[in-house]
């Protein structure tokens, strides 16, 4: 008989479940700014990255389409220990079964 053990997914395929759930347009971009409201920010950027970075030391090939460009988030508030055990509690949030 084989061994019975709880097999744990990757945080990647959590991460792309997660992505993957947001509708196109600028969904992502209402929720970063809903996250800086929620967390009483009172400073938001964004920043486009057009850098395009070298792609001959990546570790994995596929990891090239990640060099560049990005889109860069920034807010002022500072996590506090609910948002760290929020993310430690990845697709276990109360906003789980809410529509994005």
């Amino acid at each position: 008989m084989s061994d019975f053990s709880l097999e744990i997914p990757h945080l990647t395929y959590y991460l792309k479940r997660i992505l993957n759930r947001y509708p196109l347009g600028g969904q992502i971009l209402k929720e970063l700014l809903q996250n800086a409201e929620d967390s009483s920010a009172s400073v938001v950027k964004f920043y486009i990255d057009y850098s395009e970075y070298p792609c001959e030391k990546l570790l994995n090939k596929g990891l090239a389409k990640f060099q560049g460009p990005a889109l860069l988030a920034y807010n002022n508030s500072q996590f506090d220990e609910i948002d760290f055990q929020s993310i430690k509690n990845i697709e276990k949030s109360g906003k789980h079964d809410k529509p994005l």
